[in-house]
Parts: structure tokens; C-alpha cells; sequence
């Protein structure tokens, strides 16, 4: 959800503002009403917020991020899975420290929540009626060539 074009306190150049979030797609900087962090602009890490400020307080699946930060179909599905893991692990407390916090649905993906709503909801979701985490299937049948 894009709601104005603004310049980035870093470099100046326009950019979409997400809510009250802004990331840079030239100088890497992700800007928000309580601070500032710096993302590489061409970094995995990078592509990941994007995909996530897009769909603000919302859950993105783990094979839709894989699918738009590594488009290639060459990639090993057991490597992305973990490489997106490790990505979000190591983003969590540099959102943190900006206002944004990343919230964990068991057996689904991620979401970037603004700390509103993350306040209502426990750090890890349980998809099943038990409230035990499922174990992680690590290739979704999709990806799986014939």
C-alpha cells in the first residue's frame, strides 16, 4: 500500500512511502517516524523489506518471498528456505530498533507488523488447533519438479 512519494532523509531522492515506513531504493536507508537503518540497496535483505512494507500488518508465505527474491527456478529450495531464515532472523532486531517487528506464523511465513498491531499478537503463530508448531516442510509440493 503506497500512500505518497517523499524524499529520503539520506540521499534525496523520491521514493514510495509505505505507511509510515520508507525504504530507499538507492542508497539502501529505511526510514520511520522513531529511526533509521541502513539495508544495502541490492541486497537480499533489501528485497525482503520491500516485499514486506508492501503488505504491511500482513503475513507473507516463505515460498512467496523465495519467489520474489530469488526468481531464478535454479535455485535449491532447501537452501532458500534456509537463507530466507537466517535473512529474517538477522533483521529482527534492526526492525526492532526502527519501530517495525517481524512476527513468525508456524508453517506459513513472516510478516512485518508496525508496533500497533505486533503489541496484540504473540511473536509465533500456531496454524494448528493444539498450539504446538507443526514441523516445517521444507519443499512445498510446487516447487517440486516432475
Amino acid at each position: 500500500m503506497i500512500l505518497r512519494v517523499e524524499p529520503c532523509p539520506n540521499c534525496g531522492k523520491n521514493q514510495a512511502s509505505f505507511n509510515h515506513a520508507m525504504l530507499c531504493g538507492k542508497c539502501g536507508t529505511l526510514s520511520t517516524p522513531t529511526g533509521r537503518c541502513y539495508l544495502s540497496s541490492s541486497g537480499t535483505k533489501h528485497r525482503i523489506v520491500r516485499m514486506w512494507l508492501s503488505r504491511l500488518n500482513l503475513h507473507v508465505a516463505k515460498s512467496e518471498l523465495i519467489d520474489y527474491v530469488w526468481p531464478d527456478p535454479d535455485h535449491s529450495p532447501e537452501d532458500e528456505y534456509r537463507t530466507i531464515v537466517t535473512h529474517v532472523y538477522q533483521l529482527r532486531k534492526r526492525l526492532e530498533n526502527v519501530g517495525l517487528f517481524i512476527r513468525t506464523r508456524w508453517g506459513y511465513g513472516f510478516g512485518l507488523f508496525e508496533p500497533e498491531i505486533a503489541a496484540t499478537m504473540p511473536a509465533v503463530m500456531c496454524n494448528n488447533p493444539a498450539g504446538r508448531p507443526r514441523k516445517a516442510v521444507l519443499v512445498p509440493p510446487h516447487r517440486i519438479a516432475a
